[in-house]
């Protein structure tokens, strides 16, 4: 029987920020799911720089299937319009299908202003009642471009509102580590929703 072979890219929430790797949605989707799951978040990357190592982080390893999970730091940062990051997003959905590659857009989690502001106070005010609007609008340009896309190997799992609906149902401060990074608890949903979720037939 053939193990399939998963490369999730992303940031901090990828690699588990600040809990141990173990911990991490990608660790729990290997338990879940009994592929080879590789983990390829970094702590504090914007879209273009999970980009700019999306060929060897991902087409290198020949993957079945890669999971992406971007773009906040893009908006806290103020690196990118929500317009600038989807197209770093969608030259990454594009490479995958050309290189056979079934890709999982996630969209990326919500923040909670106060909690977030809070915990990573700076001397630079982050509004983060805009970074979740930008949040929005970039979503919701890379779910219409993958409809539009029509590709059976592009697919997009709407995180954004399924740990909105998590963390209104379970508590802020249950679901959120910092209102930025989700708890352990949180790292679990996601691995749980991809894997009840997952897009393609296996």
């Amino acid at each position: 029987m053939k193990k399939y072979k998963l490369v999730a890219i992303g940031n901090s929430i990828t690699n588990g920020f600040p809990f141990r790797r173990s911990q991490s949605f990608p660790s729990i989707l290997r338990e879940l799911t009994g592929y080879e799951v590789i983990n390829k978040g970094n702590n504090g990357e914007t879209t273009e720089q999970v980009f700019s190592r999306f060929e060897k982080d991902v087409i290198n390893h020949k993957p079945d299937f890669v999971t992406i999970l971007t773009t906040t730091n893009d908006f806290i940062y103020d690196t990118a319009s929500p317009e600038e990051a989807f197209l770093y997003l969608q030259k990454m959905i594009e490479i995958s299908i050309e290189n056979n590659i079934r890709v999982i857009f996630l969209s990326p989690l919500l923040t909670v202003p106060s909690m977030a502001q809070e915990t990573w106070k700076t001397e630079n005010i982050t509004d983060y009642e805009k970074v979740n609007r930008e949040l929005l609008e970039f979503s919701n340009l890379t779910i219409k471009y993958i409809e539009e896309l029509n590709d059976e190997r592009a697919k997009y799992l709407h995180l954004q509102k399924a740990f909105k609906i998590f963390e209104e149902e379970t508590g802020q401060e249950q679901v959120y580590r910092d209102g930025l990074h989700p708890s352990i608890l949180g790292q679990e949903f996601i691995a749980r929703y991809i894997y009840d979720n997952f897009p393609f037939n296996v």
